[in-house]
């Protein structure tokens, strides 16, 4: 099975562009995020795409369970 990057046009994303429209064309995706989310939205959505991940003694880890 062949991998395949996720194509994202940030272009068509109206609130994304309106922080890079005040923030200068060295505003990325990554900026965006860090201004928009917190640890809270980062850790629902890996709980929703990533069910594997699991929190242990403060740190957050993937967990495969091999039999």
């Amino acid at each position: 099975m062949e991998t395949q990057r996720l194509s994202l046009n940030t272009d068509k994303m109206s609130d994304f562009q309106q922080w890079k429209q005040a923030n200068g064309d060295d505003f990325f995706l990554w900026d965006y995020l860090g201004g928009v989310a917190n640890i809270e939205v980062a850790l629902a959505f890996a709980k929703l795409f990533l069910p594997n991940v699991v929190e242990h003694e403060g740190g957050i880890f993937y967990w495969k369970l091999s039999i």
